[in-house]
């Protein structure tokens, strides 16, 4: 039996959780499978989403943006590098990844308008981008949801 490159990383992420991305096994796993194969897409992503999780931004960033240039519908990919230009402090980033995000939502939307789970995804976007401006201040710190003043949302 071939058991290909592919699949034996498919079961390596889910396989335990020593394995996993953010574990010292799981980061090699994905390091070594975009060396082996550099088309990966999901090997980018989920190492970007490791190097967000320990902060390193950089790297995060590097991989996320590999990610959509492999996949440019990979929506989860520019909520990821969204998170990572608000944490950089990059407003602009921010925004236009978002936007985005919701683009693709509701392109997915339009496709399956019967999954609810695809439109509580939109819902949620959108619902967030409506109270984008009163979540934080002009410096850019975060407006806890109490202290937001309403007649800014959308």
């Amino acid at each position: 039996m071939d058991i290909t490159f592919d699949s034996r990383l498919q079961v390596g992420m889910k396989a335990p959780d020593f394995c996993l991305p953010g574990s010292p096994i799981g980061d090699f796993c994905l390091s070594e499978a975009v060396k082996i194969e550099p088309e990966l897409i999901d090997a980018y992503y989920f190492r970007g989403d490791a190097h967000l999780r320990k902060g390193d931004l950089d790297r995060a960033k590097a991989d996320f943006d590999r990610t959509l240039k492999l996949d440019p519908n990979y929506g989860d990919a520019y909520l990821a590098r969204a998170t990572v230009a608000w944490l950089r402090r990059e407003p602009n980033e921010t925004i236009a990844d978002c936007t985005e995000a919701i683009r693709l939502g509701r392109l997915l939307a339009s496709l399956m308008p019967d999954e609810p789970e695809v439109l509580g995804l939109l819902a949620l976007m959108l619902l967030l981008e409506a109270r984008r401006p009163a979540r934080t201040t002009a410096e850019g710190e975060l407006v806890l949801l109490a202290d937001q003043d309403r007649a800014l949302w959308d």
